[in-house]
């Protein structure tokens, strides 16, 4: 990112033009991706332990990237204040920057440029807001993380130990990291506890590579405990931040089964289409949701989509969602829709890169719901 783009000043539309934005958007989206047009019947799925059961994903806002400096692509990744008020963005395009939308969706502020200064940033891995809806700027390439309060004015820096490759805020106020170093039985990974201070502990679980490695979903368990989700094998574990391991769940449902050897060799050189666990959310009712990408049988052969601009990756993948009674270890609902998998945000909302009509790509917002009839 230049330093242009890092002083890049926005300019707010008035009331009457938000209002029409927001307008705009809503029609977009409710026209567009209805829930029911979006779910697709699939025999494979389990038979949930609650039959008047119903999940909803219900887009409800899209980003207005009209006027930032940088597009969203695959690899962006997105934090939410705990009061659904400010949403802060990464792209793969400026690993140097961030920017800020409101709730409305509208770009405020594009943050930090290129540099080891204050505010200035080498690769910025991670945005995460804590327990106190401060805002935690990993920066692996300086070796350090910035804080902002809630505010979003920087308050400090706290000096890092080694590379994260996923950070998730607990509710004590610290924060559970994955990757960074071997454990002492050779493993590739290991989960550390990071404090506010910046102290950093391992707990990493001893001779257990299942759901850790270079791969995997990792997310707050609660007060004191995180899950770790392998990705290719449907094996899901909850550990304490003390290094103790509370709960086991494996499950080998149909549709996680691997596609047939003619289709797994057809999109072998292309992409990996293999079922895979992308992503898990323990709600307040202290449910656990599971986000699973599995292909979708329409997907066009590779060997004749290239160069073919309606092919996207919602023409390749499939999302599975399952609840889970982590106590009872018995599946309350699922289903199956129409679009590539997305990444939980917090509270039931999750977000997915999206491409509209002209090719412009964008990040949508959608509310996930169990409904009980």
């Amino acid at each position: 990112m230049t330093g242009t783009a890092a002083g890049r000043r926005v300019r707010k539309p008035g009331p009457r033009a938000a209002a029409a934005t927001r307008l705009v958007l809503a029609l977009t989206l409710s026209g567009a991706a209805g829930c029911d047009a979006l779910r697709r019947s699939d025999p494979g799925l389990d038979t949930p332990s609650c039959a008047t059961c119903r999940i909803d994903v219900t887009p409800v806002l899209q980003l207005d990237f009209t006027n930032a400096p940088f597009l969203p692509d695959l690899s962006a990744r997105l934090a939410l204040d705990a009061n659904h008020e400010t949403f802060a963005v990464l792209t793969g395009d400026s690993p140097t920057a961030f920017l800020v939308f409101d709730a409305d969706g509208r770009l405020v502020r594009v943050v930090g440029t290129g540099g080891d200064g204050p505010g200035e940033y080498g690769r910025i891995d991670g945005l995460v807001f804590d327990a106190t809806d401060s805002l935690w700027v990993f920066d692996g390439g300086n070796g350090r993380a910035d804080v902002y309060g809630p505010d979003l004015e920087r308050a400090r820096s706290v000096s890092l130990d080694g590379l994260f490759r996923d950070v998730v805020a607990l509710e004590d106020g610290n924060f559970a990291v994955l990757g960074g170093g071997a454990t002492v039985e050779g493993l590739p990974y290991q989960m550390r506890l990071l404090r506010r201070s910046g102290e950093i502990v391992p707990f990493a679980p001893a001779g257990s590579d299942r759901a850790l490695g270079g791969a995997g979903a990792i997310r707050s368990a609660g007060r004191s405990a995180v899950w770790l989700a392998a990705v290719h094998s449907y094996a899901i574990e909850r550990w304490s931040t003390a290094g103790t391991l509370q709960l086991e769940i494996q499950r080998a449902p149909p549709w996680f089964a691997r596609p047939d050897a003619e289709r797994t060799a057809r999109f072998a050189e292309s992409i990996d289409v293999r079922p895979a666990i992308l992503d898990v959310l323990e709600d307040a009712e202290r449910r656990l949701w599971v986000i699973g990408g599995v292909l979708d049988p329409r997907a066009p052969d590779p060997a004749t989509a290239a160069g073919r601009t309606d092919v996207n990756i919602d023409g390749t993948f499939d999302t599975v969602i399952e609840i889970l009674d982590p106590e009872s270890m018995t599946l309350v609902t699922s289903a199956r829709f129409d679009f590539a998998p997305p990444v939980w945000l917090r509270d039931g909302l999750l977000y997915r890169f999206v491409i509209d009509m002209m090719g412009t790509p964008g990040i949508e917002i959608a509310r996930a719901t169990l409904f009980e009839f």
